[in-house]
């Protein structure tokens, strides 16, 4: 069996570690600006630290949970600096790094009465994946969707590109249904 470390949410280590607020989990924003890419790469130094120290390799994925068209204006620009930031991280620390392109729903990963369909999840998630993929990610990571249908409808992009989709099982009762 081989074991692979993976990262944990950086955005409840963005608000309460580093004290800095985010609205609606947007951790793209702190791309914006030197300060805010810091706080990133001390986050991700932090987490390629501990794999190094157990000789693993990590998965670190992008800050990219809310880099798609409803929540950025550029989600092209925004997610190759997600890519590149955590890139430029692994490549400084020496870590074995897999580096996951973090894809988030449209709306809230809570509320299965606002998730999408999967045809209008297809294309919804299709420039923020394909995206990711141009930047030859690792993996495509797509935790905590509101409900499968919209998480289906994300998947079938995933042929085309070669790049591998790993979805979160974050599944409450009822959120298969939406």
């Amino acid at each position: 069996m081989t074991i692979t470390l993976t990262d944990g949410g950086i955005e409840t280590r963005i608000i309460y570690e580093f004290k800095h607020d985010i609205d609606d989990f947007e951790s793209f924003e702190l791309l914006e600006d030197e300060s805010g890419r810091d706080i990133l790469r001390r986050i991700y130094q932090s987490y390629a630290d501990v794999g190094v120290r157990n000789g693993l390799p990590i998965q670190l994925g992008t800050p990219t949970w809310r880099a798609s068209r409803k929540w950025t204006n550029d989600v092209a620009r925004v997610n190759a600096a997600a890519v590149e930031l955590v890139r430029e991280v692994a490549h400084a620390s020496g870590a074995r790094i897999i580096v996951a392109g973090v894809i988030g729903p449209a709306s809230d990963g809570y509320s299965s009465g606002e998730a999408l369909n999967a045809e209008d999840a297809f294309a919804y998630h299709c420039e923020q994946a394909e995206t990711l993929a141009e930047r030859n990610v690792d993996l495509l990571y797509a935790p905590t969707f509101p409900a499968l249908s919209e998480l289906y409808g994300r998947c079938p992009r995933n042929g085309t590109n070669r790049t591998a989709l790993c979805a979160g099982a974050d599944a409450a009762p009822g959120r298969h249904d939406a």
